[in-house]
């Protein structure tokens, strides 16, 4: 009887460590995605690549009206993913910062901001519910702008940084 309220009483003691560190992961602050989307705004160039067997340029120009759709980004159990192709981009803005965003016909779902720093080493932030019309990018007030061109950079070295 007594060995058995000894593993009772451990029992215990693991379970509350292991709820007390769930609630710590859910509660802890993420220390990449402000960071990252604080030094954004509408303005903010990018270049955008479609992930596949390798990164795919698609088009570049300022974030526009995404970017105020992104800042209403909610907690990943909100997340609505309508009905279409699934595809992962990614929007690089520097060297340093990036959006990985996941794609269903048209609206980006999910994201997730990558910061790289001085020395190489890749930080993630949570992921993150949106629902964001990529028609948005390089909207302003409706109207939309016309798309740059390829960067001199391959898309291999951005895939390698990511």
């Amino acid at each position: 009887m007594v060995k058995f309220g000894i593993y009772l009483n451990a029992l215990k003691i693991v379970s509350f460590g292991i709820f007390m560190f769930v609630i710590w992961l859910v509660l802890k602050p993420d220390l990449v995605f402000e960071p990252v989307t604080n030094q954004l705004s509408a303005e903010t160039g990018y270049y955008l690549y479609e992930q596949r067997s390798r990164l795919t340029f698609v088009e570049t120009g300022n974030l526009g009206g995404f970017y105020t759709c992104l800042m209403n980004y909610r907690g990943l159990n909100q997340r609505i993913i309508n009905i279409g192709r699934v595809r992962s981009f990614i929007v690089k803005f520097t060297d340093r910062l990036m959006l990985d965003i996941s794609v269903s016909g048209n609206e980006a779902y999910t994201v997730v901001a990558i910061k790289i720093d001085s020395l190489g080493v890749k930080e993630r932030s949570r992921p993150y519910a949106i629902n964001c019309d990529l028609d948005l990018l390089n909207d302003r007030n409706g109207i939309k702008q016309i798309k740059g061109s390829e960067p001199d950079e391959s898309p291999q070295n951005i895939m390698n940084k990511q």
